[in-house]
């Protein structure tokens, strides 16, 4: 069989099959260069006056005295009103019950027209769920409630189990802006 082709372990050429190159391994090459660090190797983010405001992550934090995660404004540096929460419903026209999509466990989410935060409880887990509706509700405002022509399979957390904190407000911050990340 004339030609060549390429098998596996070795090449095939001119009708003769050469099996795989097997020896002894060679000696070790030199060590390459070390990566650039990363947000869990030592970074912080630091305010303009260099205190240090958390440890790690691509975002800067803080926790609370109920264990809350709030993320930090890096213009302002004070804590944001919680993030997007991600509402599938039940029924068209945002009606039925709701789920929460991706809600970090002790991250506060605002919906619109509620007092104060919801919170996904730490042993929460999500549950698959045929959603006809959608809306995004961000920092307490109303998003628009999009229909859906068939059931959309998701993951969420019903929104009744989600702890409702209505007392519950960003906590105030001593540091000053803008917040910058230093190795």
């Amino acid at each position: 069989m004339g030609g060549i082709g390429l098998l596996a372990f070795g090449f095939v050429g001119c009708g003769a099959e050469v099996g795989p190159a097997v020896g002894p391994a060679g000696p070790p090459g030199p060590p390459g260069r070390d990566g650039r660090p990363g947000w869990d190797a030592g970074w912080v983010w630091a305010d303009s006056r260099g205190i240090v405001v958390s440890r790690g992550g691509p975002l800067p934090f803080v926790f609370d005295e109920h264990g809350l995660l709030w993320y930090v404004d890096t213009e302002t540096a004070q804590a944001l009103p919680g993030g997007s929460a991600h509402l599938a419903f039940s029924a068209p026209a945002c009606f039925g019950d709701a789920y929460i999509q991706y809600p970090s466990p002790r991250h506060p989410l605002q919906l619109y027209a509620e007092p104060g935060f919801f919170v996904r409880p730490d042993h929460m887990q999500q549950v698959s769920v045929c959603a006809f509706s959608f809306r995004t509700d961000y920092a307490g405002r109303a998003g628009t409630c999009r229909d859906t022509d068939v059931c959309t399979d998701i993951e969420g957390v019903p929104l009744e189990d989600m702890t409702h904190m209505p007392e519950l407000a960003p906590p105030q911050l001593l540091f000053r802006g803008p917040l910058h990340p230093e190795p």
